[in-house]
């Protein structure tokens, strides 16, 4: 086994991964896992499994932020429904999100850009 592709071996190692990916506490994990906790303790001075706890909390991450992403046309579409309520404090709160959400895309956007025209600029003066 190499530290660039750790293998889960040990019994109980996955569920620790999976616990400890998901923001488990050390005992949490361990009793989730099946495991004494000392144990646990011990498996987190392996860079390896450590490397394997980072890659599974990515994997999670990764797939929250897909499950976002789905849904924000259905925000945004609700918002744009709330816009038309009968009550004006309903109103008045979409009206603030929408803008407030329009004005941090425009930041994004426009900072995407200076990032990239620097990131061109640099390019082409490493070439020179």
């Amino acid at each position: 086994m190499n530290d660039k592709e750790p293998r889960m071996v040990r019994k109980g190692e996955v569920a620790l991964v999976q616990a400890l990916a998901r923001g488990c506490d050390v005992r949490a994990a361990a009793k989730e896992a099946g495991i004494a906790e000392v144990t646990a303790h011990r498996r987190l001075k392996n860079p390896g499994f450590r490397q394997l706890v980072m890659q599974q909390r990515q994997t999670l991450l990764d797939q929250a932020a897909g499950a976002l992403a789905q849904s924000t046309s259905q925000a945004a579409a609700t918002l744009k429904g709330l816009l038309e309520a009968e009550g004006e404090m309903v109103r008045l709160g979409a009206a603030r999100a929408v803008l407030d959400q329009a004005t941090r895309l425009a930041e994004l956007l426009d900072l995407a850009e200076r990032v990239a025209a620097l990131e061109a600029r640099q390019e082409q003066t490493g070439a020179a």
